[in-house]
């Protein structure tokens, strides 16, 4: 009990409660996504293999893509966890999106259609080669 961050007893108790849903949201999503030998890994080893991967997020045409490095040992169990999550129904029910009062809605014309949202959710992951700026510049004829 002398390591916790806190003096208070009660920052001590929302701390644990945190830490608590933090471990059961990974291990979940471990069990969910993950092969079969990797969703047995401790959270140590999940978070220096599959969590502090290194990537770059390239937004293009709308969509966000996770560049990882081939090389990369995990690679494979990454875009496999990837696809797993990406495959996965979207529930029934829709969460109600917050409604604002009337006055602060913006006031659209008679007979002006609205635009439908953009889907700015959807995710790839790339593991292809990677080329420095001088292989690109070199190459080109």
């Amino acid at each position: 009990m002398r390591n916790l961050p806190f003096h208070d007893i009660a920052q001590n108790r929302i701390w644990v409660a945190i830490a608590a849903l933090a471990a059961d949201l990974l291990a979940a999503t471990a069990r969910l996504a993950l092969p079969t030998a990797a969703a047995a890994y401790e959270p140590k080893r999940l978070r220096l293999r599959i969590l502090a991967v290194a990537g770059r997020i390239v937004r293009t045409a709308r969509r966000r893509m996770l560049k990882i490095d081939p090389a990369w040992p995990w690679a494979t169990v990454i875009t496999t966890a990837h696809g797993r999550l990406v495959a996965l129904p979207f529930p029934d029910k829709p969460i109600p999106a917050p409604t604002t009062p009337p006055e602060h809605r913006s006031a659209s014309r008679a007979g002006e259609q609205q635009r439908p949202p953009t889907d700015d959710t959807t995710s790839t992951i790339i593991t292809g080669e990677r080329r420095s700026r001088y292989d690109r510049t070199k190459h080109r004829g």
